[in-house]
């Protein structure tokens, strides 16, 4: 999942960047169109357009790969029916099958008279 993570802030980042490229393109039209003239304003009106539509080709580009890495990501093995707990599943029912141990039997262990 660390990928798709990755991809979803990529995204973000992207439109961010694009957004603030965009406006500061569309400030710089409407200041140039009031001094130099309406032919450079329109040229940076189109180059922002451009950009806005190649940044949204972009994003959607990376949402559809993050997309794709969510659904062929293999689900996590069941840690339920791991090896490990099936041996200590084994371990705690022969366990619980032996009899039960006097503090005597635990530390000096079973006398040879039983």
């Amino acid at each position: 999942m660390r990928l798709t993570e990755r991809l979803r802030r990529v995204e973000r980042q992207l439109r961010a960047l694009g957004d603030l490229h965009v406006r500061d393109l569309g400030e710089l039209a409407g200041r140039t169109g009031a001094e130099d003239g309406d032919e450079i304003a329109r040229k940076l009106r189109i180059l922002a357009q451009l950009q806005a539509d190649e940044l949204a080709l972009v994003a959607q580009e990376v949402a559809d790969i993050a997309g794709q890495a969510a659904s062929e990501v293999a689900p996590a093995a069941d840690p339920a029916r791991s090896a490990k707990r099936e041996r200590w599943l084994a371990e705690q029912e022969r366990r619980a099958k032996q009899e039960p141990v006097s503090r005597r039997e635990l530390l000096f262990g079973r006398s040879e008279e039983e």
